[in-house]
């Protein structure tokens, strides 16, 4: 299929009043263009516009189907000029690549913001931000190789390229404020310097003990950031003063040496900090019993208690579930783009489409961590198919059925038995393709 050329507005209108409903209460067609125009993204009049590119790129992570199965549902939506021209996908495809990333970037940002008016999450006025870094695999092409690079032990590299992705989510929903993606030999503590700048002075920043060191707190406090964050096993200090049971203010001497990262920034640290510790023992069914030491610059005890902020800190496990939740159910465990350029908007498109089932949960529920992201995807795409060739003045009771019905989509925690650690279906006795398929053509070697 070629890429589409000039159509009339008529087929564009089709579309519009037909892709992802429920999604164009808050992602318009108006606020799209005037990102394009923010960016200075020029565009003519085609079947697949900026603004229904989009929609297709967020259809594409939700359903987490192909570009064939994406023009598929645009052709259903009766959009595509002539039914008899096929469909493989090219045409997605280049009006992706068509794409300004920056658009995807900015409404990415825009839908997690709105959504954590709603539903954020603060703690004594201070909004409760959290940081934390994942990888993810790639298809294995020279340009992929060259922009992210490969693993590397003592024995081998890998087979798959891999970048690092670095998010920030609000605490309350889940929604991703901003984001960074480099190659894997680019450190998270590196992408956290930069992250840094775009971070509000007055916000309130859950992070584990891969991000406290000295240098880093001692940068969030500077910046007016409130950390909690849990103690790294090697920090050592001097206490100063006794708060309560458990509760203790230290003084923390400025390292003679940080990571390359960050060591421009060592000479100009305050050559002490202090700091509040707080120490405390994990009690939780199932579990061993964990030490868990926490440091903080909140150091008022009447103010922020030690219970209150033990409690906090236990919340930084939603940011592994929001990951774990991109990987599972928008593709980003295993992407399918060719090239870096593609890699970009297909991350940007996954994180769009996880803001945007974010925002219809809050709307359905402010306190919405109970509720099953997964449902919630399956219940927008069945409701967004009905809403698509419903009646328009059906539309408004199809939207509250469809909040109604997310509303209702919990989590219940189970009790579970215990398991073997075990699985039960065999693995396939096929070896792992460890060298490019050119080499295996050439050698019929599958490892080198």
């Amino acid at each position: 299929m070629e890429v589409i050329g000039s159509v009339s507005r008529n087929a564009e209108e089709k579309i519009r009043n037909g892709a992802l409903l429920p999604l164009q209460k808050f992602l318009t067609a108006s606020l799209v263009e005037a990102w394009c125009r923010e960016c200075k993204h020029t565009w003519r009049v085609r079947l697949l516009s900026p603004f229904v590119t989009v929609l297709a790129c967020i259809y594409k992570q939700l359903e987490l189907c192909g570009a064939r199965q994406v023009e598929d549902w645009i052709a259903s939506l009766d959009g595509v000029p002539s039914a008899t021209e096929s469909r493989e996908g090219d045409s997605f495809c280049a009006a992706r690549k068509r794409l300004n990333l920056e658009i995807l970037r900015g409404l990415v940002e825009h839908i997690g913001a709105l959504t954590t008016r709603i539903a954020g999450r603060f703690f004594h006025g201070l909004p409760v931000l959290l940081i934390d870094a994942t990888t993810m695999r790639m298809p294995r092409t020279k340009e992929n190789i060259q922009a992210f690079g490969l693993t590397k032990n003592q024995f081998r590299s890998s087979t798959l390229p891999v970048a690092r992705l670095l998010l920030l989510v609000c605490d309350g929903c889940g929604a991703v404020l901003k984001y960074l993606v480099h190659g894997y030999h680019t450190s998270e503590l590196a992408q956290l310097r930069e992250l840094l700048l775009s971070i509000q002075a007055g916000s309130l920043v859950l992070v584990d003990r891969g991000f406290s060191g000295y240098v880093v707190l001692w940068s969030l406090d500077a910046s007016g950031i409130y950390f909690l964050a849990r103690q790294h096993q090697t920090r050592k200090g001097k206490r100063v003063r006794k708060l309560g049971k458990n509760d203790a203010l230290y003084e923390w001497e400025r390292p003679p040496y940080v990571c390359a990262a960050w060591q421009d920034v060592l000479p100009g640290c305050d050559a002490k900090m202090v700091t509040r510790v707080l120490r405390t023992k994990l009690h939780r069914r199932g579990h061993r019993d964990r030490d868990l030491i926490l440091c903080t610059n909140l150091l008022d005890p009447e103010k922020y208690s030690a219970q209150e902020l033990l409690d906090l800190y236990l919340e930084r496990w939603n940011i592994e579930l929001d990951i774990r939740t991109l990987k599972l159910q928008h593709g980003l465990e295993r992407l399918t783009a060719q090239s870096p350029d593609t890699v970009q908007k297909e991350i940007a498109s996954a994180l769009l489409a996880f803001n945007c089932v974010r925002q219809m949960m809050a709307e359905a529920e402010p306190a919405f961590r109970k509720l099953s992201h997964k449902r919630a995807c399956h219940i927008i795409l069945e409701l967004t198919a009905e809403m698509a060739h419903a009646p328009t003045l059906v539309l408004p009771v199809l939207y509250q059925h469809l909040l109604r019905l997310i509303r209702t989509a919990c989590l219940r925690r189970r009790k579970r038995r215990s398991q073997p650690r075990a699985v039960i279906h065999r693995k396939r006795d096929w070896p792992v393709l460890r060298v490019s398929r050119e080499t295996w053509r050439r050698t019929g070697r599958v490892a080198s």
